[in-house]
This record gives C-alpha cells, structure tokens and sequence, in this order.
C-alpha cells in the first residue's frame, strides 16, 4: 500500500483543516495516510474534533507553529525522523510554512541517508506513474532538489 504523509501548519478553523481531514479519511482504503499537524495558538479555534469525528488522528509536532522562529529547527528534524521512520511514498504539504518544512525535511530525507552513501538514493516506484508524468509535463513543475512534482509525487532520479 502507498504510504502518504500530509503536512499541515495547523488544525484551525477554516478550509484547509477540513479539507486534510477530509483528504486524509478519504484515500485510507487506498492509501496508508498520515496527517502531521502543529499547534494552534490560544487565540485561535482548533479542528482537532473535527479530525476526532472523521477518525483521523494526527500525529502533533508541538515545535511547528505559524510564528517563523527557530523552532522551525526542530520541526524539520522531526519532520526528517518521522520520514525516516514511516519511509512515505508521498509527501503533501499544505500552508506555506508547512510546505517549506516538508520540503527541507524532503531533501534531507532523499539525500541525507546511509543509503545514498553507497549510490543507492530512493527512487519512485514504477506504479505510481512518476515517470510518466514527468515526461508529460516537460518537467517544469518538478523540483529541482527534493524531486517532489507539484501533485506530490517523487520522480525518478532526480
């Protein structure tokens, strides 16, 4: 089973808490999916019964906050142990801060393992389709360092 990790800042109250919640419930007949989420602040409402009511339950990191602060440390190493105990096929992130701290722990993740040291990075598997789409695209949409295209698949070899 394909195994997804989405990324979020924050379960606060708006869209995009009810659309990973709902993203999240959604694909787990064919997904192994995971949502890892921060804190929400005092001054703000949190999702978390929403996530509770759709039974998905996050996995928190306390240290990953809207704020930038070096905090946001500590958040990308944990985000990069967390990749590198659940080894996710896919990686979704959402919200700019949670985007640049998946991508971060994304490369680090890719490159940054002991089987790199010996010229093995992790490639995509055929059956995702990352080839093809790559090809399809031109490649435009690919990121150059994590290999990440912007659906949130991994291509080959990049």
């Amino acid at each position: 089973m394909v195994k997804l990790v989405r990324i979020i800042a924050r379960l606060n109250v708006g869209g995009p808490a009810r659309h990973v919640v709902w993203a999240t419930a959604g694909l787990r007949e064919k997904f192994e999916s995971l949502l890892v989420t921060g804190t929400v602040p005092p001054e703000e409402d949190d999702m978390g019964y929403f996530a509770e009511n759709h039974g998905v339950k996050p996995i928190v990191i306390p240290q990953m906050s809207r704020e930038i602060s070096l905090k946001d440390a500590f958040t990308i190493w944990k985000l990069f142990r967390l990749f590198l105990s659940e080894r996710p096929d896919i990686v979704h992130t959402h919200t700019a801060k949670a985007g640049t701290a998946g991508r971060v722990a994304g490369i680090l993740y890719k490159w940054f393992t002991p089987s790199i040291l010996i010229g093995r990075p992790r490639r995509c598997q055929p059956w995702l389709g990352c080839r093809r789409e790559f090809r399809q695209t031109g490649g435009p949409d690919r990121d150059r360092h994590t290999g990440f295209t912007s659906s949130g698949q991994r291509e080959e070899g990049g």
